[in-house]
């Protein structure tokens, strides 16, 4: 299962396949923090296909995991590619998500998490997740980081610190809904909107007034399984995607945006320079 209950055990499958036939494929997980592989061979269920258990576990842990392959001739492959740098994540007794929204959740290890909360704020390297949809959508290794202006890094204090918003990558051979990059808001972020649906609203009329708009849709996130505001909004952003969307006969041509000249001082935290944007 995507979302194991607490005592549910899991099991992974892969298909592997190699022109020269293959030796045999293990699986190799461990319970995060704990750095101690545990290998297991998997066991081939035809068609290509392999599988392979990870024992029940409690609640809150994460078990962390690769699969690794062999050939007849002796070389070996693995998934993820560049592991342990990289790991495919699940998480036992994640909390349900209520009413009726789509929830999303991405998952980390404690040390992606302490990389997250001491690095410098504003990085733009996606540090790796395993995230989500729903109850069934697992997309391994995307990428997770804070999206915002430098005036908000004083509100971040880590993935499940202090109000923040979400950049999530995902692989282009396994992208989510089509794209593979999003942005997660949260709507009244600065408690100047106690509504949560005034950008909804303003969008809502643009579109009734037949210009172009941004599609924004309010969805619940979880973060290592901790609910992270009230509702998010998976935002659509004003890019080469959208003008294209609305200007399909002249899809090459150019999308003007005013923003803001922020520029930092060489301590990486403080500002050289903030030239506001005006038209």
């Amino acid at each position: 299962p995507a979302l194991p209950a607490e005592g549910e055990p899991v099991t992974v499958f892969a298909r592997v396949s190699d022109p020269d036939g293959l030796a045999g494929a293990a699986l190799r997980y461990r319970l995060d923090p704990n750095s101690r592989l545990t290998t297991v061979n998997m066991v081939p269920r035809g068609a290509g296909w392999f599988s392979a258990p990870i024992p029940p576990q409690t609640a809150n842990v994460l078990a962390a995991f690769q699969v690794v392959a062999q050939d007849k001739p002796g070389a070996v492959s693995a998934f993820p590619a560049d592991a342990p740098a990289r790991e495919c994540l699940v998480r036992w007794g994640e909390p349900p998500a209520t009413g009726r929204l789509g929830a999303y959740r991405f998952w980390m290890t404690r040390a992606t998490q302490t990389r997250w909360e001491q690095r410098e704020k504003n990085s733009n390297e996606p540090l790796d997740v395993t995230f989500v949809n729903g109850q069934h959508r697992i997309i391994y290794n995307a990428g997770a980081l804070y999206s915002g202006s430098p005036f908000h890094t004083g509100g971040f204090t880590g993935p499940n610190g202090a109000n923040c918003d979400y950049v999530l990558t995902f692989p282009p051979d396994d992208p989510m809904l089509g794209e593979t990059w999003m942005m997660l808001a949260g709507p009244g972020t600065f408690g100047d909107d106690l509504t949560l649906i005034r950008e909804q609203i303003i969008w809502w009329m643009a579109r009734e007034i037949g210009v172009p708009a941004l599609n924004r849709r309010f969805v619940r996130v979880f973060v290592n399984g901790q609910p992270r505001q009230t509702v998010f909004e998976d935002t659509q952003q004003p890019n080469g995607d959208f003008y294209r969307q609305w200007v399909p006969e002249d899809g090459e041509g150019d999308l003007f945006k005013a923003q803001d000249w922020i520029e930092f001082a060489d301590n990486g935290a403080s500002f050289l320079s903030d030239i506001r944007a005006t038209l």
